[in-house]
């Protein structure tokens, strides 16, 4: 399953809270565009193929120092495929000198990170026995963008156009006999927290919007009620507890990496909002730093609230079942 990236979640949070830098707000709709890509790609991959392969979305694997990141990964037959998706716009080429769009060099292009990805693979795979084959694969998915190779490459490179007649060969190459355990093997090595800068000092965490804000449409006019808040302006309804749980965890990734305080927590929230509450929701899902002192201060995975419901499905659709619950 494809989750947003970590700093796209980030970016959006602050974007609600706060006014964003122009280099901030460059950051946000690169990333945008580049996740919208991956949902253009994922809904081709599902239509023709899915099914019949095995696949991993958004995977981050760190092998002997080297930290690497791919789109999708799919195994078909003896191949495993690396897949890295580019939402260009444009007629790019590439030759010997490297990737261009008219007259422009990219000092580090796609082609340069793809090939550092299948090395590192690779002798991942070699370290365990592996035979698999790894191949990369570069596809630019934007139906305005292009690219012509006038070079020798090793990679399979596609424009929107050849999407899905790759896809169709590779449907029919997943009969053949399939390579078992790849996928646990690569999990293996996920590092177990996320690269990112700081999003937010503390001095700028105390002008942010306080409050909760509506998952839907982003209004922070919620009617309280006792197991439920309600948006004022759509009318999206949310089971308290999961509202705080998410909030709490909003703050922790414009923190991150640094660690999750009880004070500035409740002074994110604002005055409108159970400080006790928020006391019990920290002490109930959040580990302390020091179980011999209670400071306040909590460990931050930065992980995003959407990946934490996917992990505890079961309890969160029993959490959601207060939202009959009468207040009487």
């Amino acid at each position: 399953m494809r989750f947003k990236p970590q700093l796209l979640t980030g970016l959006e949070i602050l974007q609600q809270r706060d006014r964003l830098s122009i280099k901030e707000q460059q950051a946000l709709m690169r990333i945008q565009k580049g996740y919208q890509g991956e949902l253009i790609f994922d809904r081709l991959f599902t239509a023709i193929v899915a099914e019949k392969v095995e696949f991993l979305d958004d995977i981050e694997i760190e092998f002997e120092g080297n930290r690497m990141q791919m789109d999708k990964i799919v195994a078909s037959g003896d191949m495993l495929a690396l897949i890295d998706i580019k939402n260009y716009q444009g007629n790019y080429y590439y030759d010997r000198q490297g990737l261009k769009i008219g007259n422009t060099l990219f000092a580090q292009d796609c082609f340069e990170q793809a090939r550092r990805s299948r090395r590192i693979v690779e002798r991942l795979f070699k370290k365990h026995g592996v035979t698999m084959r790894v191949v990369n694969i570069i596809i630019f998915i934007n139906e305005e963008g292009s690219i012509t190779i006038n070079d020798e490459i090793n990679e399979v490179v596609l424009n929107y156009v050849e999407i899905p007649q790759w896809l169709l060969q590779l449907k029919k190459q997943a009969d053949l006999p399939q390579m078992k355990n790849w996928q646990q093997l690569l999990l293996q090595y996920q590092p177990s927290f996320y690269k990112a800068e700081n999003l937010c000092n503390p001095r700028r965490l105390l002008t942010l919007k306080k409050g909760i804000c509506c998952v839907k449409c982003g209004s922070f006019d919620l009617r309280q009620e006792r197991y439920k808040l309600q948006c004022r302006k759509c009318g999206y309804q949310e089971v308290k507890r999961v509202s705080y749980y998410r909030t709490i965890k909003e703050y922790g990734i414009l923190i991150y990496p640094v660690p999750i305080k009880r004070k500035e927590v409740v002074t994110f929230f604002g005055k409108n909002y159970s400080e006790s509450t928020i006391k019990t929701l920290l002490s109930e899902y959040f580990e302390p730093l020091d179980f011999s002192i209670k400071d306040g201060r909590y460990k931050n995975d930065g992980q995003t609230f959407e990946r934490l419901i996917f992990k505890n499905k079961k309890y969160f659709e029993q959490l959601n079942g207060r939202m009959n619950w009468k207040s009487s």
